[in-house]
């Protein structure tokens, strides 16, 4: 699951890295977060390592 706020690439990313190496992951969850956008730029990062990104509507307040 990834962090679609503020400064939230960098702990994604981060924390994706060691669990790949140790682990199987079948995809990445992100929630559209329309202020910051970082699900595109994770999106895109993701894709590029040939990982599956799922982006969901962010839940209800």
């Amino acid at each position: 699951m990834g962090d679609s706020r503020l400064g939230g690439i960098s702990p994604t990313i981060s924390s994706f890295e060691p669990l790949f190496r140790g682990y199987i992951i079948d995809a990445i969850l992100l929630f559209r977060g329309e202020y910051y956008r970082n699900f595109k730029c994770l999106t895109q990062y993701f894709a590029e390592r040939g990982m599956c990104v799922i982006v969901l509507d962010p839940p209800m307040p």
